[in-house]
């Protein structure tokens, strides 16, 4: 869960909010910004998932959380669940590194996010509705 303040979207690439991406088929969570719509996308040798696009708009500042429970993948935006996407049910993946407003590992064209973020926090365990709601 984080809090972001997208000052612009990029036209014609990727913007990362949040990324784990390691490799090529090993991405075990990426909160990204594709053609102005920010969605939660996962994939491995497991398979992918990835959820429909949300509005985040610009200047203002949104609580972003996703919750990977079984098979489901959930978006949501400012303590309210937006969109939920079927995944698999467990991942594997080499990732150790994650980045806020970009991609860590990742050497081609930029996918920097022109963002302010706080309130960044990761839990070991899905949390639920009512938790989601009630983050600050």
């Amino acid at each position: 869960s984080v809090k972001v303040n997208a000052r612009s979207f990029p036209e014609k690439r990727l913007a990362q909010v949040f990324s784990a991406w390691c490799a090529g088929g090993d991405d075990p969570l990426r909160l990204v910004i594709d053609n102005g719509r920010l969605h939660a996308r996962m994939e491995n040798s497991g398979g992918g998932a990835g959820t429909s696009g949300i509005v985040l708009t610009k200047n203002l500042t949104h609580r972003v959380s996703v919750v990977k429970e079984g098979t489901l993948l959930m978006l949501y935006l400012d303590g309210e669940p937006a969109v939920t996407a079927a995944a698999p049910a467990s991942l594997k993946s080499a990732s150790r590194l994650g980045a806020l407003g970009g991609n860590p590992l990742y050497t081609g064209a930029s996918e920097n996010l022109d963002a302010v973020f706080s309130g960044f926090a990761l839990w070991p365990r899905a949390l639920s509705d009512g938790e989601i709601a009630a983050l600050k």
